[in-house]
């Protein structure tokens, strides 16, 4: 028997035993699918399954009794629903892949771009990005991934990367409840990121809302308005864990920011306004973070950390340039030098060149 014809015996018996009333859940269907379709061969079930339902379909439309036709109608529901658990099959499996692929790419990473390894595979640009489920569900190999590692150098780095991730996402639910609070809270001025303490901004508010000391000391120097030069010279702290941690919180409030601005349908143009300047905001603090580190830098992991902090800037311009309301500023690129800028101009055309 083919593998075709496999399938449409499988599918038809589903929907056989549905109709006797045998099938009581949908997970049961699920696990029937789980065990009968071979992994690899998708596209072959499905295209039997969307056979099954045209023929199905046809019998609905073109009934050659009532009692064919409720019969027909029945079949059709138990298609449905083959469909929607195989869909969930398919959705799962692509999760699981994703996740296999990542901690891959990470894992197999030379030990000085594990950090820039991972910020890729966070990347808000990727089709599609990893949600926040899913990015917790990263940090559980990756500690496995530790704890196997013959290597101490390669057991502490994983260990960090793991533990940044759920330190972020940790500190994004302190955080969450606050990202536009602040908007509320300012009791005169306009809206935007600058200003003295506690007056405008948010930068002094999320400074209290978390516990960690490197994105703790960031926001108090952004609220202060303060040289970046001289916050690296008293943050002592390059470890990956701070900084994947800094990195997902940053993610999380510049993209909650730049969602909640879009919706904004009350007045679209100051939303637009606003998403504008939180992109360059955030691209800006990245490019600085690099700047200052890669200035100060006097280690190798200093070096990866700075050009893993380019590399978010280079992302949030990406995503920014893909909006309707991307203004063209030229005026960021004005942060860049050397190598940065050319990096800068690489990236941003890659997705020109797909």
């Amino acid at each position: 028997m083919g593998l075709g014809d496999r399938y449409f015996e499988l599918i038809d018996d589903i929907v056989k035993t549905t109709l006797k009333g045998k099938i009581r859940s949908k997970s049961q269907v699920y696990q029937i699918l789980v065990k009968g379709v071979t992994v690899g061969t998708g596209e072959i079930f499905e295209r039997c399954l969307d056979q099954r339902f045209d023929m199905t379909q046809a019998e609905v439309d073109n009934p050659k009794s009532e009692l064919k036709q409720a019969k027909a109608i029945r079949k059709l529901r138990a298609l449905n629903t083959i469909r929607g658990e195989w869909e969930q099959w398919q959705e799962e499996n692509r999760v699981s892949e994703t996740i296999t692929s990542a901690i891959q790419s990470i894992t197999t990473a030379e030990p000085a771009d594990r950090f820039t390894a991972l910020l890729r595979v966070i990347d808000p640009n990727q089709q599609p990005p990893l949600t926040l489920q899913q990015l917790a569900s990263l940090a559980k190999p990756l500690k496995q991934q530790a704890q196997q590692a013959s290597e101490s150098d390669t057991a502490t780095d994983l260990g960090q990367l793991a533990a940044g991730i759920t330190a972020g996402l940790a500190s994004w639910q302190r955080l969450e409840d606050y990202l536009v609070s602040w908007i509320y809270d300012q009791s005169r001025g306009s809206l935007g990121f600058e200003g003295t303490p506690e007056q405008r901004g948010p930068w002094g508010l999320w400074a209290k809302k978390v516990d960690s000391p490197l994105p703790q000391s960031l926001f108090q120097t952004l609220a202060l308005n303060q040289s970046f030069h001289e916050w690296a010279d008293t943050q002592p702290s390059l470890e990956l864990e701070a900084w994947v941690e800094l990195a997902v919180i940053l993610q999380c409030l510049q993209r909650g920011l730049v969602n909640w601005f879009d919706k904004m349908v009350y007045d679209s143009k100051m939303g637009a306004k606003l998403s504008i300047s939180t992109f360059i905001v955030f691209a800006v603090i990245w490019s600085r973070l690099a700047n200052v580190l890669n200035q100060t830098a006097i280690s190798s992991n200093g070096n990866a950390i700075a050009n893993g902090c380019f590399q978010v800037c280079l992302q949030i311009l990406r995503t920014f340039a893909q909006r309707d309301y991307f203004p063209l500023y030229g005026g960021v690129f004005a942060n860049f030098s050397g190598n940065y800028l050319q990096d800068a101009l690489n990236y941003l055309d890659e997705p020109l060149r797909q």
